[in-house]
């Protein structure tokens, strides 16, 4: 028996893979993870397999390491998925995407109630974080962070660092909060079968097995979410279809380009059908005509009644797929809702307001008395104003009435900061 070290990940103490007796075959129940798949006997028939064959059990001994090891062998258990007839070494179950397919299993680790609104009605999902904050030794991920997850598609945006990917973690159970709480619909996320059944997750790292083709490692996900083969296989090919990935799914994943990795992500946190997904950053390495694709696609999930959280740093990209967002900045909840309002929000901050009209010169004449008006500027073609507005509410009053008394010729009144960008700038500035 041949025994060799397994790359060490960092933080974790060596672990092991057989080397003898490889298969063409991946096992459809962990060798490694079955104590977490299963419970009761099943752990201690674990334990004794580990025994006799001389491995440490990473399970037991670092339960939240993320990482998990998948020996290929028929002794394994389960018929499986078939793999390209060449030697390969041992799969490494990287995190998230493999543990929380297994964490999703019907008999995972903690065998809680299950969700009956979400099961037996087909209820909509909310997330609930209340009060969470998360520390990595000195440096804060998040901090005191609480929202509500509601159907529909929502944009989490921030800067590089801000801490999004961190919340998403923390909502899509891979991490445990250092202090409150993260439910769904009541339930805590984090090692709870029963929840994390209803969420899925598409994390900005790649964490894929690259001699699988695109829809042989969605399949696989599904079986590990506890789905039988043949609806693991027909679920696979609907959430390929879905993310438009067409032929591209019989591809070997390494020979895929980034935007398409990243719709082999996607599908696979749509496999098991899922009320809550959460996408991080997944519009990244995709060319416009895909990015175009999967705008539509989000936007569809989300009038589908699935609470939908997209993370970007792109604006533009955000505001194609929704209007209601929640702003990160140095792990802190600056401010969440639907644009304008968080606009109107923001009452430091005068709003200014362009317009046109056939009389510019009388318009300035009765504005520039007005209280609500900071500002005043001509534009260079004589018939044009720019107009800074501390009290949006009283300009637009008072300039209804004057619009009532005289005729000004009004062709163009456009807000020139109520979007996303402005907003974004103003908040962490």
């Amino acid at each position: 028996m041949d025994l060799r070290p397994f790359p060490r990940a960092v933080g974790q103490p060596a672990l092991h893979r057989r080397r003898a007796g490889l298969a063409d075959r991946v096992c459809s129940r962990p060798l490694l993870a079955g104590a977490l798949a299963q419970g009761g006997g099943a752990r201690a028939r674990g334990d004794r397999l580990f025994r006799r064959r001389g491995l440490r059990d990473p399970l037991r001994d670092h339960p939240e390491s993320g990482h998990l090891v998948l020996l290929r062998g028929q002794g394994a258990g389960g018929p499986g998925l078939p793999l390209p007839r060449r030697p390969a070494p041992a799969l490494h179950l990287p995190s998230p995407l493999a543990e929380r397919a297994l964490l999703r299993r019907p008999g995972g680790p903690q065998r809680r109630s299950a969700l009956p609104a979400l099961r037996a009605q087909g209820g909509a999902a909310m997330i609930r974080v209340e009060s969470v904050s998360k520390w990595y030794g000195l440096v804060v991920g998040v901090n005191r962070i609480s929202l509500e997850l509601e159907p529909g598609v929502t944009g989490l945006l921030g800067v590089n660092g801000a801490g999004k990917s961190t919340l998403l973690n923390l909502m899509a159970g891979l991490l445990r909060p250092s202090s409150g709480t993260v439910s769904l619909d009541g339930q805590s996320v984090f090692a709870n079968p029963a929840a994390l059944r209803h969420i899925g997750t598409c994390p900005s790292p790649d964490h894929l097995y690259e001699e699988l083709t695109g829809l042989q490692f969605v399949e696989l996900m599904g079986r590990l979410s506890g789905l039988p083969a043949a609806q693991a296989r027909a679920r696979a090919r609907a959430s390929c279809d879905a993310v438009a990935m067409g032929e591209e799914a019989g591809k070997r994943i390494r020979s895929m380009s980034k935007g398409m990795r990243q719709k082999v992500k996607m599908a696979q946190a749509l496999v098991h059908e899922p009320k809550v997904l959460l996408l991080d950053e997944p519009l990244n390495g995709m060319d416009p005509p895909s990015r175009a694709q999967t705008i539509a696609a989000i936007r569809r999930w989300g009038e589908e009644g699935r609470c939908v959280l997209v993370s970007s740093h792109m604006l533009h990209e955000v505001e194609a797929m929704t209007s209601r967002i929640l702003l990160l900045h140095h792990g802190k909840l600056l401010a969440s809702g639907e644009v304008p309002q968080v606009r109107q929000a923001i009452a430091s901050r005068p709003m200014r307001v362009f317009m046109r009209c056939a009389k510019a010169r009388f318009l300035a004449s009765e504005m520039i008395g007005w209280d609500c008006l900071a500002s005043l500027s001509f534009g260079s073609d004589g018939r044009s104003l720019t107009a800074e507005v501390s009290d949006t509410g009283a300009f637009r009053t008072r300039l209804s009435d004057l619009m009532a008394e005289r005729d000004l010729g009004l062709e163009i009144l456009n807000p020139l900061d109520d979007n996303l960008a402005a907003v974004f700038s103003y908040l962490v500035a």
